[in-house]
């Protein structure tokens, strides 16, 4: 089966583009069109499996295009992804697209998003195709109840016609009403199965929900898709990523004075804000060990804006912790000093085994961004000197030196203080300025 894929653009380098990323695809054919008008009758015409729809084209523009297409019966199913530079996407959901894609197109970004929307449409297509299937069936079963209706009200009317000769026909009376009794047996057999059939579906339904949530707890939606769709992961260089690692200084000593319960409880509250703050950056947990957390961004998505986006949330870390410790102090508690370090490099990441998957990544990388965190200082966000070039222009940043590293030798650290006058939001060090976010859409 071939997908059929309608690109639409006024620029034909950017279809050009589009092309290239997928030549190698066998299942995928490219069509092109330079302007909504003409998308729309060739969208009539071929029933496209997805569309890549650009905002600013002239004759008519990407959104008119889109709310063209969703307000005809032929092609208001047909799912869009629309591609900008730096418009804003409020518009285009709000019409009926499904997915975006930035400017300056990323081929490996383009490929995924496409290939995901096609597998994930594919999929609700089979779904509607197995509910038309158990309708089928019901309407079959609804037909031979029906019919056995019909058999039950002959015979009733049989019974009348033999009961009027009474006797003289007791005999076939009694066969009938044994036939009737048949039939009544039938019919709550068949009810049964029915019955049988529906808990089974539901049960069915239930399972495989079941499996899907628990496998997206564990894994990435990309990568629990390969496993289920291949059975095996393939691991994946990544040329930038950044990782973060947290620590708590002094834990042992910590521990020792609260019991496992209340280590646990401790543990738990400080885990689940620092999932609440990496979900709000395109971040992905990688795992805890004990009282160290680890994260990193720019994976399995790829993205450019990554280094910015994990120090941004390791401020965000701090202050939380800044904030938890007060509470602690008034309550006579022992206070939380956490240790936080980001380096920014390459790594490979993927599922290694067959057993309890867990997603992990590899690499200089990850050792390097560990001797960040523990050469660190509690309250602080210590970054590499290969996170800071990246960083610079938004965030106010201390030059720490070359400071030695175990087992890594000099390395460039600086504290990051937070973020710019210019970037930041009524001077908050970790709340950004429209114009930071202007210029983040555009990575």
């Amino acid at each position: 089966m071939k997908y059929k894929v309608l690109a639409v653009d006024d620029n034909k380098m950017i279809l050009s583009i589009i092309r290239i990323a997928f030549k190698e695809e066998s299942q995928i054919e490219i069509f092109t069109a330079l302007n909504g008008h003409e998308a729309i009758e060739m969208a009539k015409e071929l029933i496209p499996d997805i569309i890549l729809m650009d905002f600013e084209m002239p004759v008519m523009n990407g959104i008119e295009a889109l709310i063209e297409l969703k307000s005809n019966f032929i092609t208001k199913d047909i799912p869009v992804i629309m591609i900008t530079a730096t418009r804003t996407l409020a518009d285009a959901f709000s019409a009926g697209a499904i997915d975006f894609i930035h400017k300056p197109i990323d081929k490996l970004e383009l490929q995924a998003r496409v290939k995901s929307t096609l597998s994930l449409f594919k999929l609700l297509n089979d779904v509607t195709a197995q509910a038309e299937q158990l309708e089928l069936q019901a309407a079959k079963i609804e037909a031979q109840k029906f019919t056995l209706e019909a058999q039950k009200e002959e015979l009733e009317e049989q019974r009348d016609m033999l009961e009027s000769q009474q006797v003289l026909l007791l005999e076939q009376t009694n066969v009938l009403e044994q036939q009737k009794k048949g039939l009544e047996q039938q019919q709550r057999r068949l009810h049964f199965k029915t019955l049988e059939l529906e808990i089974q579906n539901q049960k069915l339904g239930d399972a495989n929900s079941r499996s899907d949530e628990l496998l997206l707890n564990i894994l990435p939606y990309e990568v629990a898709e390969q496993l289920k769709n291949k059975g095996y992961v393939e691991p994946k260089h990544y040329n930038k990523v950044s990782v973060l690692f947290t620590d708590f200084k002094g834990f042992t000593t910590i521990a020792e004075q609260l019991s496992s319960r209340e280590i646990i409880k401790e543990l738990d509250i400080c885990f689940e804000k620092f999932d609440e703050i990496i979900d709000q950056h395109y971040i992905e947990k990688i795992k805890t060990i004990g009282d160290s957390y680890m994260c990193v961004g720019g994976l399995p998505l790829r993205n450019k804006s990554n280094p910015i986006d994990v120090t941004l949330a390791g401020l965000k870390m701090q202050e939380f912790m800044v904030s938890y410790n007060k509470l602690k102090r008034s309550l006579g508690q022992p206070e939380w000093d956490l240790r936080l370090g980001i380096h920014t490099g390459e790594v490979m990441a993927g599922v290694i085994g067959k057993k309890k998957f867990a997603y992990d990544v590899w690499g200089d990388t990850v050792n390097t961004a560990s001797r960040m965190e523990s050469s660190g200082m509690q309250g602080k966000v210590n970054v590499s000197g290969s996170t800071y070039k990246y960083i610079k222009r938004f965030f106010d940043c201390t030059y720490r030196g070359k400071i030695e590293a175990k087992n890594k030798g000099i390395i460039d650290m600086y504290f990051v203080n937070g973020l710019k006058p210019e970037f930041s939001l009524n001077g908050s060090p970790t709340i950004p300025n429209q114009a930071f976010l202007e210029i983040l859409s555009t990575f």
